[in-house]
């Protein structure tokens, strides 16, 4: 058999096949190890569980070399370490949806933010990374250079939140990380943020511009590498079409649509410096911090509109909740009342009652199908997309030994059915305009 497949050259058909079946069962084992890791059920190529690995001291964190590749797995295989898992997005979004599996991946983030000195500070804003109070001590170990080691595991980490979708603990690290080298500036070398910088895109985020605007050194830093960016055709001046880059990257960034830019305001904004309708490198640091600035004012005018909509939805949930019935249920009163733990509880324990009809504490098979055919009524989903419900209602993650769901799985059950409809109620709604539009 060896010696024929040596001849595989001649049959590039023959190679190209087994190299996809190769990588594709390398992929299937990873999947299923780095799963079954971050479910608590199975342990790294070494035998450690996750567990045993964020109780490790910060020694251990920074001696041992092959641990990191199953906290932040990525698409990129590691040099250190050829036994290491590898996910791509589709993998990244079975842990971040999975609730056991991303709060178990997140005690995981937590812990080597620790090890690097850094707090997560998760309050009623945005999420924010910052110094915590022993980042002094860990700054010798953790941060200095010349090529410390955690420079690459940062990369790592960076990359992992990018395939998990994790974008909000992304842009508060990447946040947390340019604070620190304008703050230590000549720390860390300008390849490796050059590195963090590409993984993130760049993109600024309401946490990111609140840091730069306060942050001169940052701010400056930032106003040289956008001009830079946007200035495409290299003559050292910001143009309107270049400006318009920008402010459709910096809408997009801050969570306002770019259909809100004005042109003509733009341009006045330009025509109000000495050159006219175009910036050289020293306006632009004016210019862009007063378009910034105006920029975050809209940003949270929309999100306290958008607040205020949140808050009627979930009014109309508790209502419903309080009556007992399902009937004319809103795409968006569902995502309030996901968004919402009070009323999600409150709704959880009224349907789990109403449908748990033989009072054993368990969902049968046979009442979840009611609660998902009533629910697909209500949403207007087709019912062949019950398939999914029912999937999940059999899954091992909430289902008992019997192959019903226990009271206290049914939340979890319950958040993962209802996002699984929201979904496939988005798609059929879109379809269905596009339809009408053709």
């Amino acid at each position: 058999l060896k010696c024929f497949f040596r001849r595989a050259s001649l049959y590039p058909a023959i190679d190209e096949k087994l190299t996809c079946l190769v990588e594709l069962r390398r992929a299937m084992a990873d999947s299923k190890e780095i799963i079954a890791f971050f479910r608590g059920t199975g342990t790294d190529i070494e035998c450690r569980s996750l567990e045993q690995i964020l109780g490790w001291d910060n020694q251990l964190l920074e001696c041992c070399h092959n641990y990191v590749q199953w906290l932040f797995p990525t698409d990129v295989p590691s040099r250190f370490n050829s036994d290491a898992p590898l996910i791509d997005e589709s993998i990244g979004a079975v842990i971040a949806n999975d609730c056991a599996m991303k709060e178990n991946f997140l005690k995981g983030f937590n812990r080597f933010m620790q090890f690097l000195g850094l707090s997560v500070v998760d309050g009623a804003g945005e999420l924010q990374l910052e110094k915590a109070t022993n980042f002094e001590r860990r700054k010798l170990m953790c941060w200095s250079g010349p090529q410390n080691h955690n420079w690459r595991r940062l990369s790592r980490v960076l990359r992992c939140l990018h395939l998990m979708g994790l974008k909000k603990e992304q842009r508060a690290l990447h946040a947390c990380l340019e604070k620190i080298i304008a703050e230590f500036p000549g720390m860390v070398d300008e390849d490796t943020i050059q590195i963090w910088r590409t993984e993130v895109g760049l993109m600024l985020s309401p946490g990111y511009a609140n840091v730069v605007l306060e942050n001169p050194q940052l701010f400056a830093s930032l106003c040289t590498r956008y001009f830079k960016q946007y200035d495409t055709n290299g003559n050292n001046t910001l143009e309107l079409n270049e400006a318009l880059v920008l402010a459709h990257d910096m809408y997009e960034g801050l969570g306002v649509s770019p259909d809100l830019i004005e042109e003509s305001k733009l341009s006045d904004s330009m025509r109000s410096c000495e050159n006219g309708a175009v910036l050289n490198a020293e306006e632009f640091p004016i210019w862009f911090a007063a378009e910034l600035q105006d920029l975050l004012e809209k940003a949270k005018t929309l999100k306290d509109a958008a607040v205020e909509n949140h808050d009627e939805a979930i009014r109309r949930a508790m209502t419903r909740s309080y009556s007992n019935s399902w009937e004319d249920v809103e795409l968006g009163a569902v995502v309030a009342v996901l968004d919402s733990p009070e009323v999600f509880h409150r709704l959880c324990a009224m349907s789990f009652r109403k449908y748990d009809t033989d009072g054993n504490g368990k969902l049968e098979l046979a009442e979840c199908v009611v609660l998902a055919r009533d629910l697909h009524e209500t949403l207007g989903l087709p019912m062949e997309t019950m398939d999914e419900w029912l999937l999940l209602s059999t899954s091992s993650s909430f289902a008992d030994e019997q192959g019903a769901i226990p009271a206290d799985a049914f939340s979890e059950w319950f958040a993962a059915a209802l996002r699984s409809s929201l979904a496939q109620g988005t798609r059929e709604r879109a379809l269905s305009q596009s339809a009408e539009s053709s």
